[in-house]
């Protein structure tokens, strides 16, 4: 049981390795979390505890580097897991079940790009039903005052549903706009702390209103660099919308990596050119980083973390690096620290005008006694805001549909933008949809 002005995080899918971003965002904030005088109880919770027994380690040993007052626990119970729980942060889902769902109903409609409106409503209504009932177990068992994270797509609609629906304050967590940072240090040769970014969008789908690098606009420096950039042979094609988009428009993405809606060739030239590209970076990739936790725990030692512009940016020994600063500044607004902003999607209230305020929008936001507050954006160009407008539009009708504010929510958000996909097709996902055996 948690003892007062403790800090109980419960991490459900305890055996992934997204736990490591997690310790080192902890890490980052040791400082703060030893002055607020909190002990923090990490309780990992994994239907198969045995694969969270390396990540229960690796909490072990960034306690002993960090002085944190760190305890962890491995449980598959998760009702003793949530007991008193001041953060659940979720990373885990009935995958077979989703992989079914998106395969039987995105034949409906064509299988259109995953960042789309009709798919993100098919995963978020495959998962649903499983976060309900993990919605009455927090309430019967959490903190009163818990706060829910989501790192499952579709982040901001899951988080926005789940806040509508239950009353649990809900934040998602979009590791897009950290490795877009990531990305920018590398190409520019400055630090991560060199780069702000004011960003606002939706899950994987934004746009930079402004940028700077060490105080200066970030959009000439960048323009004036692209041709070398994109010279050598560590360049990625893959990435050739992006700069296309930026040096057409002037404007960053709010990810490198997620193109929709905006279409993306690919020809023979761009295939040969990504093979050199990944003959030119190694090592990198998943067996890379399984091997640098390995190497860390066997000589029991946090794993070091070299960035950008030091390493490339596909070097980082654990994945999704960055967002490690996001998970710190929530675990020290919990506490009722002061934070420096970090990327999340949350309920905008009163921060942008131009939005709805029951709309989840991703941009910057910090903590300030225990509060969490999205950060006003400068207006974007209304050829770029129409396009964000229209988005949140969607997601705020399918939080409201799923949270059962609005019956016609998902009607609205399939039709307010069709994109490709035949109107009969969207009728008939919008009909079949409510109905699939999960969602009862």
């Amino acid at each position: 049981m948690a003892i007062p002005d403790s800090l109980k995080i419960t991490y459900i899918g305890g055996g992934s390795r997204f736990v490591v971003v997690l310790l080192h965002g902890l890490a980052g904030e040791a400082e703060k979390l030893k002055n607020a005088g909190w002990p923090i109880e990490l309780e990992l919770m994994d239907i198969s505890p045995e694969r969270a027994r390396p990540m229960a380690r690796y909490a072990e040993i960034t306690a002993a580097e960090t002085g944190l007052d760190l305890k962890v626990k491995i449980t598959d119970n998760r009702d003793e897991a949530l007991r008193d729980s001041d953060w659940i942060l979720f990373s885990v889902g009935p995958w077979k079940e989703v992989r079914e769902i998106r395969e039987q109903l995105g034949g409906i409609i064509g299988h259109p790009h995953g960042e789309s409106t009709p798919m993100a409503a098919i995963e978020a209504a495959s998962l649903w039903p499983y976060m309900r009932k993990l919605a009455q177990d927090i309430h019967a068992l959490a903190s009163t005052k818990a706060i829910f994270s989501t790192l499952v797509n579709p982040t901001d609609i899951l988080s926005g549903a789940f806040e509508k629906a239950f009353g649990i304050k809900s934040i998602g967590t979009c590791v897009e706009v950290p490795q877009l940072v990531t990305w920018l240090c590398h190409n520019l040769k400055v630090k991560y702390e060199d780069i702000n970014l004011q960003h606002i969008g939706v899950n994987h789908v934004g746009w930079v209103s402004k940028w700077t690098v060490k105080g200066h606009d970030g959009t000439p420096i960048l323009k004036d660099k692209l041709t070398e950039i994109m010279s050598p042979p560590d360049w990625n094609p893959r990435y050739e919308w992006f700069t296309t988009v930026f040096q057409a428009t002037g404007y960053l993405r709010a990810s490198q990596y997620h193109n929709w809606p905006h279409l993306d060739s690919w020809d023979k030239d761009q295939e040969n050119r990504r093979n050199l590209y990944y003959q030119a970076i190694q090592p990198q990739g998943e067996e890379f980083r399984k091997g640098q936790l390995e190497k860390a725990l066997a000589e029991n030692r946090m794993i070091r973390e070299i960035m950008p512009p030091q390493v490339h940016y596909e070097h980082r020994p654990y994945n999704y690096m960055n967002t490690r600063r996001t998970l710190g500044v929530i675990a020290s607004g919990i506490i009722g620290a002061t934070t420096e902003y970090a990327p999340m999607q949350i309920r905008n209230g009163d921060s942008n005008p131009d939005f709805s305020p029951d709309a989840w929008l991703e941009v910057p936001v910090f903590a300030e006694n225990g509060e969490f507050k999205p950060q006003y954006v400068p207006p974007l160009p209304d050829w770029i805001f129409n396009q964000i407008s229209s988005l949140t539009n969607q997601r705020e009708n399918l939080t409201n549909w799923l949270s059962e504010l609005d019956s016609q929510g998902l009607v609205k958000a399939l039709f307010e933008w069709p994109g490709q996909i035949p109107v009969k097709s969207l009728l008939d996902l919008s009909r079949k949809l409510p109905k699939i055996q999960q969602f009862q």
